[in-house]
């Protein structure tokens, strides 16, 4: 209404994503036993920064997904600037401080990278008593979730330009996305772990993004669709070869 050529904004819901990679974190590290001695699951996270939204929105989720869980505890935040080396060395203190700690949370892949790199160096074994994730769909991530050192890799937000086109595609032929509210609620982040990536790789592992038919969620191509679905699911069930 404001702005003639200005219909809307799509953003990831980096809170979601932040809860996603918590929430499944904690529930691998209690279904092993690591509760520590006081009898709480002791977590340690590994933020971007103290600026960006993203790392910030990404915390608060984590927050979000310790709070459902009574047992697990958060003991201290760190920011890694983004960086890979930094965060191996505060995974390295962490462990010095917190030495019953199990579940490392990371901001994105290189942090969790660079974290697991540090509790390898101190004698730990990720994924039997030390449970590390992150966030990009990185290769060397998701290599590491196939092979079980690493819980999860959440991702897909870089789709979002695609997402972009499906509704702009469908607003200029009549379809205007504001008819499922002034917000809708989407999940775009979609979390690569043990159960699906295998399937994952198998259709995406040459990161050929291309060969996903974003056409294929257009109202206005497929009229049957009441609602956008815009996640890892629906792009694994189109056939991609």
């Amino acid at each position: 209404e404001q702005y003639q050529n200005w219909i809307g904004t799509l953003i990831p819901n980096n809170r979601s994503a932040g809860y996603e990679i918590g929430k499944l974190l904690i529930e691998q590290a209690l279904d092993a036993g690591m509760k520590a001695s006081d009898g709480k699951l002791q977590v340690v996270a590994i933020a971007g920064d103290r600026a960006t939204q993203a790392s910030i929105e990404r915390v608060e989720g984590l927050e979000k997904a310790l709070s459902e869980y009574p047992d697990a505890e958060l003991q201290q935040v760190f920011y890694a600037e983004w960086r890979s080396d930094k965060a191996r060395e505060q995974a390295v203190q962490a462990l010095k401080r917190y030495p019953e700690m199990s579940v490392l949370w990371g901001a994105n892949d290189p942090i969790a990278l660079g974290a697991m790199e540090g509790a390898i160096s101190v004698g730990k074994t990720p994924g039997k008593d030390i449970f590390v994730g992150g966030l990009n769909w990185d290769a060397p991530g998701l290599e590491k979730v196939k092979e079980g050192t690493m819980v999860t890799s959440v991702g897909g937000h870089f789709m979002t330009g695609g997402w972009v086109l499906v509704l702009l595609h469908d607003y200029y032929h009549g379809k205007d996305f504001a008819e499922e509210g002034a917000e809708m609620q989407r999940q775009i982040f979609g979390a690569l772990h043990k159960d699906n990536i295998d399937g994952f790789l198998e259709k995406l592992g040459d990161r050929n993004w291309s060969k996903i038919d974003f056409t294929k969620f257009s109202k206005v191509l497929n009229p049957e669709i009441t609602t956008y679905d815009f996640g890892l699911e629906p792009i694994l069930q189109q056939d991609l070869q």
